[in-house]
């Protein structure tokens, strides 16, 4: 067995640390162009139209006890 000395001593150590330090910062990649074009369509038709009249009765409303 070694001998292992207990005396009381005073020992300095010099301790460093590193921290990491993030950042972000944005930068433009590519550039995108969004457009619209309107277009006017113009289109003559030919048909046969059938023309429908209909009558509309109008049908006096009653409430809920009955009485017009």
């Amino acid at each position: 067995m070694q001998d292992i000395d207990w005396s009381d001593q005073t020992v300095e150590v010099l301790e460093t640390a590193e921290q990491a330090v993030v950042s972000k910062s944005s930068h433009i990649a590519e550039e995108v162009v969004v457009g619209k074009t309107g277009s006017d369509h113009v289109e003559t038709i030919k048909d046969t139209v059938r023309r429908q009249q209909v009558e509309v009765e109008r049908v006096p409303s009653t409430s809920v006890t009955g009485k017009p």
